[in-house]
This record gives structure tokens, C-alpha cells and sequence, in this order.
């Protein structure tokens, strides 16, 4: 797929879901997930699983990190 709200990439699907003068709206989809990225004029980035439940990015490392002293 290529067209003007979406492409292709690899085995992603990307597609512009949304835009409007406050904000943007992209979906990233594969075979096994899907997720939101919404990001605003002001530079607010914001991400959702595919029930519309907001997630938050965190860096791997730390994850690991706290699952590891949460075992101990």
C-alpha cells in the first residue's frame, strides 16, 4: 500500500489516522500488534495500544533494571 494516508514498510503498515490544527495521528501496525502515535503542535508525543488505552515509553534498560530488583 501506498497512497496518500499510508505506507508500507517492511513488514509495518503505517497510516495517517488523524490531523487537525492541535494535533496528529499515525497508527503502526504488524501481523502481531498495533499502536497509536499522537503528537501535538507543541511537540507533545503520546502513544496507545489498540484499545485506545494511553502507554508509556520507557527505556529498556531500566525496565530490566527494575524487574531484576523486584526478583531479589
Amino acid at each position: 500500500m501506498n497512497n496518500k494516508f499510508g505506507f508500507d514498510f517492511g513488514s509495518m503498515t503505517v497510516t495517517r489516522t488523524c490531523h487537525d490544527e492541535r494535533a496528529s495521528i499515525i497508527s503502526v501496525s504488524t501481523k502481531k500488534a498495533k499502536f497509536s502515535v499522537r503528537a501535538t503542535n507543541d511537540g507533545s508525543v503520546r502513544f496507545y495500544d489498540d484499545q485506545g488505552n494511553e502507554c508509556e515509553l520507557i527505556i529498556k534498560t531500566c525496565s530490566e533494571q527494575l524487574t531484576a530488583t523486584h526478583k531479589e
